[in-house]
């Protein structure tokens, strides 16, 4: 007979099942935030792309997000934090090492901004209040614990003021990482989850292997990829306008048009923008916002990087549609192939492996 029982394993409750389970997600929290330092040290000399690094990073705190999401049931109603840390407690810089294994500046920045933002009610988090970001910081091992724990909580403040103004007033923000995503369920559910502070602790720990000037360089070089991008959807849209071809639709005009207007959109600083609404808003409760454009991309290298990779993609899809719309690359291939030259066009073989053999010729192999 077939059992028609159900089974499931009992929830751990005893102390020593729910220590396990915590202190087997703060290793496995340890082990992903080791692996992200080193994917953004690698970018750092020249060996992984901006976007490739942006996307290992998001994916790995999504992935911690998901660990963090299993085991939170268990421990959420057993650990407390109320008493341990107080305002009027002198900091103790000998233990920043811990603290920051601890996410305490996450901790401690989050609790002093749910406790000024009213629900459904304007960003009361203004810049500045904490100090002045050092932005000449490149070797952060050579700073004081005070020094750290002060930059480390202008910058997320910082940061944490950008990302809620996008949450409040920029629904269609053009890409969302895991500490975006993290920020609209703050403002959401007044709350800031554990993955949350996890997001954070991750920016953090980036910044303090690339330093603030490279952290610049790095969304300089996104912008001027961006503005190429951009320069090349011009010239084609100028190209275009006074040529008919059987195969070009206007569908392809529009994708090249939008694809200016978002990245014209970005330029603009939405998130600059949402935080002088905000201000326009709530009155004399809204400090004014930091006059630096572009803040919320130059903070977040893996923001910035996401970005980057959203334009690529429209840029890829849009240059299949123009290739296929002319068959520029289809010709010169077959010319090349019909030539028998002995030297080697490496730039159409890129093209050919990218795209595929039989998108060239009739068979499996070319003549």
């Amino acid at each position: 007979m077939d059992d028609a029982a159900s089974y499931e394993a009992e929830p751990p409750t005893t102390f020593d099942d729910i220590y396990f389970a915590f202190m087997a997600l703060i290793m496995d929290l340890e082990s992903i935030k080791g692996r992200i330092r080193w994917i953004w040290s690698r970018h750092c000399m020249g060996e992984f792309d901006l976007a490739a690094a942006a996307v290992a990073t998001n994916t790995a705190v999504s992935l911690a997000r998901g660990l963090i999401e299993e085991v939170e049931p268990i421990i959420e109603d057993r650990a407390w934090s109320g008493g341990v840390v107080t305002g009027k407690q002198d900091a103790n810089y000998d233990c920043y090492d811990y603290a920051e294994r601890s996410y305490l500046i996450p901790l401690l920045t989050f609790t002093r901004l749910l406790r000024e933002l009213i629900p459904n009610s304007y960003l009361i988090l203004g810049d500045g209040r904490s100090g002045e970001y050092d932005d000449a910081t490149s070797n952060w091992a050579s700073l004081t614990n005070q020094f750290k724990c002060q930059q480390n909580e202008i910058i997320l403040s910082q940061h944490v003021t950008d990302l809620l103004a996008v949450a409040l007033w920029c629904p269609d923000f053009d890409v969302e990482d895991e500490f975006l995503r993290g920020m609209r369920i703050l403002k959401k559910e007044h709350k800031a989850p554990f993955s949350l502070l996890f997001a954070a602790q991750v920016f953090l720990d980036i910044h303090h292997v690339l330093g603030a000037p490279a952290a610049r360089q790095i969304f300089s070089a996104m912008k001027k990829e961006v503005g190429i991008m951009e320069d090349l959807a011009a010239g084609h849209l100028e190209h275009h306008k006074d040529i008919k071809h059987r195969k070009w639709t206007l569908e392809w005009d529009r994708g090249l048009q939008e694809l200016r207007i978002t990245i014209a959109w970005n330029v603009k600083d939405p998130a600059h923008q949402a935080k002088l609404k905000l201000h326009k808003q709530g009155g004399s409760n809204i400090p004014p916002p930091d006059k630096e454009a572009n803040r919320v991309w130059i903070l977040s290298p893996a923001l910035s990087g996401l970005y980057l990779l959203a334009v690529r993609i429209q840029v890829y899809y849009l240059g299949l549609a123009l290739t296929n719309s002319w068959q520029t690359i289809m010709h010169c291939a077959h010319l090349h192939n019909l030539l028998g030259l002995k030297s080697t066009w490496m730039d159409m073989e890129i093209a050919i492996s990218m795209l595929g053999e039989s998108n060239f010729w009739v068979g499996e192999t070319r003549a």
